[in-house]
């Protein structure tokens, strides 16, 4: 009788002793710790679509004639890229662990609010004013790209470190 407790005793260890070895193998690929929120392509998209207006909207500034730059001109292009700015923030805003995207895009959409008032109170605006105001919303919205591409290199990395 003394045997078969020992007997039992030690296959219940072993078995105990099996489960946590199994449990700790499957755990690393069960669970997954994400400290960003994944990649998006549309968003990343969307980045590149505002700075093409942006661009677009600058150069035809610079095109245009100094009398001819009225901010009544370009009124509804300032909206439209203000709405756009306004829809990238919101969609970082929904997105957990996100809080640097919603940093970055906070500042793109409070200097394009800056920049558009700045046109509607002056009227128009210098070749000076333009390439700084271009220059400095092509660096936001570079950082936005980047931080959306380096969320895409961290979804690379978990891939690797599965296999």
């Amino acid at each position: 009788m003394h045997t078969s407790i020992t007997t039992q005793r030690k296959n219940i260890q072993c078995l105990w002793l099996a489960f946590v070895v199994g449990f700790c193998l499957v755990m690393p690929t069960a669970c997954k710790v994400s400290l960003i929120t994944p990649y998006d392509h549309t968003l990343k998209l969307q980045i590149i679509d505002v700075q093409k207006r942006v661009d677009h909207l600058y150069f035809s500034l610079l095109d245009t004639k100094l009398a001819e730059r009225e901010y009544t001109n370009y009124a509804s292009t300032y909206t439209d890229i203000e709405v756009l700015l306004s829809s990238i923030l919101k969609q970082n805003q929904v997105k957990p662990l996100n809080e640097n995207a919603v940093a970055v895009s906070k500042i793109a959409l409070s200097f394009w609010r800056k920049y558009k008032a700045e046109h509607k109170a002056e009227g128009t605006l210098s070749n000076g004013l333009i390439k700084i105001n271009n220059k400095y919303m092509s660096d936001i919205l570079y950082a936005m790209q980047v931080s959306e591409e380096g969320k895409k290199i961290s979804v690379n990395n978990d891939a690797i470190l599965k296999e």
